[in-house]
């Protein structure tokens, strides 16, 4: 499926830079993105769930590109592809529509341009990098891609109990061994804590991902009503976990949450706070499948594989690179040169004085 221009029918893309679609070939600009205004919750109940889980096809198919007429072969998991021929943009709604479709949508933000220019801004930074892979950086192209998320609403309320510390200090020894010792009154605490999160984020795809969840901080007041026009021109997946899965990553969200905040209550009365233990419950409970974006881009060097991701609304920026082995071992042999330097210095003052 295609979101066509409404001037001359070539396929609209999302810009990030004015944030509204653009036809690449007339420049005709619109910012109709299909929805209803509404970005809904849904019933996180037996019913909708059920809904929710459908296999995910993990083989390769084949799609008709409506451009060009070529056949081109897709991802099982893909709802999303340019055509490797023409290069258009071709969005698999149906696929989008199986199971729980995407609610909401968080557009990017950060352009192409942007984008690389943080990266090579970041990779110039790379001290420890060898030459050769900063010239291989370069040559590497920035995808767009929507990444899954579930979001999970809940209100809570937590019995939790403690053992609140007050300090206190008393004199000890005699003489030249008087001195202050630092002791801990402690007390029995209980209480209760009442907490409404809201949008508490769970990849929904392959799972956590060490280096995309170092910048997945996302301002998800900015997210619209999914249309699958957004999708035009960029690589997206559907979700593989399921939703009552994620909902017990969200719930062990939630709980180091009321626990951080009951801490920092506690802390208002007592000088410390030790065993601190909480047993919560979850109602009203509601879900929904959103598309966040991120920038990425990989590369393999010397058989290893390695990737930068950049944050499609914030760009915030994570990667991993090789460390040069050369740089590595000059700066271990300057430094050892410089203590050999400093003992000698001192050993010599030694013989002066």
């Amino acid at each position: 499926m295609l979101f066509l221009c409404p001037g001359c029918g070539t396929a609209m893309e999302w810009d990030a830079a004015k944030g509204k679609f653009l036809c690449p070939s007339c420049g005709t600009e619109t910012d109709d993105n299909e929805g209803d205004g509404i970005v809904s919750e849904l019933p996180f109940t037996p019913e909708m769930l059920a809904k929710a889980r459908v296999a995910v096809p993990t083989d390769r198919y084949v799609i008709h590109c409506q451009s060009c007429g070529a056949e081109i072969t897709i991802d099982g998991a893909s709802t999303s592809a340019k055509c490797s021929y023409c290069g258009s943009p071709h969005v698999l709604a149906t696929k989008q529509e199986s199971g729980i479709p995407p609610e909401g949508i968080l557009p990017f933000a950060v352009d192409k341009r942007s984008a690389k220019s943080i990266f090579l801004n970041w990779v110039g930074k790379r001290f420890w990098a060898p030459k050769a892979l900063k010239r291989l950086y370069q040559q590497q192209e920035m995808n767009a891609v929507y990444r899954p998320y579930w979001t999970y609403d809940a209100q809570t309320q937590s019995n939790w109990r403690a053992e609140g510390g007050e300090v206190y200090y008393v004199t000890v020894g005699h003489g030249k061994n008087r001195h202050s010792e630092r002791r801990v009154r402690w007390y029995p605490i209980r209480g209760n804590w009442m907490r409404v999160f809201d949008d508490v984020q769970v990849p929904a795809d392959s799972g956590q991902n060490p280096i995309v969840d170092k910048v997945d901080d996302y301002d998800m007041h900015a997210v619209r009503p999914y249309a699958p026009a957004y999708l035009s021109g960029v690589s997206s997946t559907r979700y593989i976990l399921q939703p009552d899965a994620g909902f017990e990553t969200a719930k062990e969200i939630m709980h180091s949450i009321i626990l951080q905040e009951v801490r920092r209550n506690i802390l208002q009365k007592y000088d410390e706070v030790r065993m601190l233990t909480a047993t919560t419950s979850f109602s009203q409970v509601s879900f929904k499948q959103v598309l966040l974006p991120i920038w990425a881009t990989g590369f393999i060097y010397r058989d290893k594989q390695y990737g930068c991701v950049i944050n499609g609304q914030t760009g915030a920026i994570a990667g991993n690179y090789p460390k040069s082995g050369l740089k590595i071992g000059a700066a271990i042999a300057i430094g050892a040169i410089v203590l050999a330097g400093l003992i000698w210095l001192l050993g010599y003052s030694g013989l002066l004085g």
